[in-house]
């Protein structure tokens, strides 16, 4: 069952985003400014803003470890109703690259990698969240965060190829809901 939306007064016509630790909300109303930021979705949530008659949905973060995630078909029956459906960054570039066939639009390289095929796991960007008086932040690190500091510093050689390589394959044998980027000295790959 979907939560019920807050009470706010939204204008038919004006985005709705739902977002969470994968963007903090004061770029999300800079890009979009008017929009209506909601936390993470779950399931229901999309068809619950329906009703207010958005311009365009924005999916960024999305919850699906404690509760049911956004269903496929949710953002089809957005798509039916004739409302642009935008997914990016997280859970939002997942669905994209899931659905871009049927019209959702995706956005970014997270996108990118899904489409092209690179990557297939959900938990690429898969992170623990918790709700605080600021919003929504990530416990856990996303394994396609910890692919790009790593990356980074293998460029900036403060990692050999071989060490990137192992800080690499043990976050990937993380758990997400255990996967932090502090876990690279147990590899041995940080050049002191």
């Amino acid at each position: 069952r979907a939560r019920g939306l807050p009470a706010v007064t939204h204008v038919p016509g004006t985005p709705v985003v739902f977002d969470g630790p994968s963007l903090s909300e004061a770029p999300a109303r800079a890009a979009l400014p008017g929009a209506r930021i909601l936390p993470p979705a779950r399931c229901g949530d999309v068809l619950s803003v329906l009703r207010l008659r958005p311009a365009a949905i924005v999916l960024i973060d999305g919850l699906y470890d404690t509760t049911p995630a956004p269903w496929h078909k949710e953002l089809l029956w957005a798509r039916e109703a004739r409302v642009p459906v935008v997914g990016a960054a997280s859970m939002g570039a997942l669905r994209a690259a899931e659905l871009d066939r049927f019209g959702m639009i995706g956005v970014g390289s997270i996108y990118e990698s899904y489409r092209d095929g690179i990557w297939q796991a959900d938990d690429e960007v898969a992170v623990l969240q918790a709700r605080g008086p600021d919003g929504d932040r990530a416990v856990t690190d996303a394994l396609a965060d910890i692919r790009r500091v790593v990356a980074g510093l293998a460029r900036a050689g403060l990692l050999t190829g071989a060490a990137a390589q192992r800080v690499g394959a043990v976050a990937r044998a993380d758990h997400f809901s255990a996967r932090r980027l502090t876990g690279a000295p147990r590899c041995g790959a940080v050049r002191p």
